[in-house]
């Protein structure tokens, strides 16, 4: 009689303690979400074009953790330390989101010196173009005067441009996702924009600044793009990841509540639709790293690197309608282990995520193209 006691007892505890920790991954793919929120934004002319990572999903960490002492209701005094788990996943998601506030300030900071510098640049190639047109049709005698504003011009629309390209590098390097050499860059345009600052710098020297800015960037323009590539796609990777983690933990709580007898339809279907996504988020992780890795030339890179961009774009787009899935499913497993259905606000918020949409449609549409591209290859 005790024995049969004894394994009811274990029975009633063993969901709400494996729901503590499929909280824990749960809890655990929102802070990497919540981090790294404001995505990868790269922009620049003159570098890389992948910005494939501005992710602006919010993520609904509260909405997770507010009920956390509820699952210690559930698991009644047999799980006292899910208290505990849930004061302390709350913690660190609030200190994620300070963290995040940090960092999207000064994301906003580096896109408006970038916006800025990129506007002085227009500006004064404008003011360049002038100058020059002037002197073509100049008097002799004005020709040497508007030679001397050309190249105070020139410095000017150099200086600007460098100071648009530090400020795209130094927002690379902020969002994590810098090549091994971004440092030999950054330390090269520091230095070209030192002697730019120099007013009484000669046409001579300003010819042979631009001349060393072309070699430079033509033998260093792909393997920036190349790394930031492989950096993003990794990000994703990671991010993917985690959601297998959070696959497998649903689908042994699924099990637990099909054996005591509760309708799981919908947890199953929302689960087969994480899954399908998962692969599909594979197999673009491995074609991109094979593309980006063995593209050793600028028009073969560009090429993989336009139909990359797309691809990129669509996953994450995708991740974070899948991530509401999760959230929906997460909710889901909670209301079944307590009552016998899931509420019609979370059941339609599964379905949401389970239907096809603009957003998958982009995805498929992206993946099969860029297979299809490099396959001919």
């Amino acid at each position: 009689m005790e024995k049969k006691v004894l394994e009811k007892k274990n029975k009633r505890l063993l969901l709400p303690a494996l729901l503590i920790a499929f909280l824990l991954v749960f809890s655990s793919f929102a802070l990497a979400r919540l981090n790294t929120e404001t995505g990868l934004r790269v922009q620049s002319r003159a570098a890389v074009e992948a910005n494939v990572l501005n992710s602006t999903a919010a993520v609904n960490s509260n909405s997770v953790l507010n009920e956390a002492d509820d699952d210690n209701d559930a698991a009644d005094d047999g799980v006292d330390s899910g208290a505990g788990i849930g004061a302390r996943i709350r913690a660190e998601i609030e200190g994620a989101k300070e963290k995040f506030e940090q960092n999207r300030e000064r994301y906003l900071e580096i896109r408006a010196n970038y916006v800025e510098a990129k506007s002085r640049v227009a500006a004064s190639i404008q003011s360049f173009n002038a100058v020059r047109a002037r002197i073509r049709s100049a008097a002799p005698e004005d020709r040497n005067q508007l030679a001397v504003q050309l190249r105070v011009h020139a410095r000017e629309t150099l200086l600007n441009q460098v100071n648009a390209i530090l400020n795209h590098l130094e927002a690379i390097k902020d969002k994590e996702v810098a090549p091994d050499n971004i440092d030999e860059l950054t330390e090269f345009f520091s230095e070209v924009e030192a002697s730019l600052e120099n007013e009484e710098i000669t046409q001579e020297e300003l010819i042979e600044i631009s001349s060393d800015i072309r070699v430079f960037w033509r033998e260093h323009r792909l393997g920036l793009k190349k790394g930031v590539g492989l950096a993003i796609n990794a990000r994703i990777q990671a991010h993917f990841q985690k959601a297998e983690t959070f696959s497998e933990r649903l689908s042994e709580i699924i099990d637990r509540l099909e054996a005591e007898g509760k309708d799981v339809s919908l947890l199953e279907r929302g689960l087969a639709k994480l899954d399908s996504d998962i692969e599909k988020f594979r197999s673009a992780y491995a074609r991109l790293r094979e593309q980006y890795s063995e593209a050793d030339s600028r028009q073969e890179f560009n090429d993989v690197l336009t139909k990359g961009h797309r691809l990129l774009k669509a996953m994450n787009e995708q991740l974070k309608k899948d991530f509401r899935l999760m959230n929906a499913l997460f909710k889901a497993t909670r209301e079944l282990i307590v009552s016998e259905e899931i509420s019609g606000s979370t059941s339609a918020d599964i379905e949401a995520g389970v239907e096809s949409s603009e957003t998958e449609i982009e995805f498929d549409a992206a993946l099969a193209e860029f297979v299809e591209v490099t396959a001919d290859e």
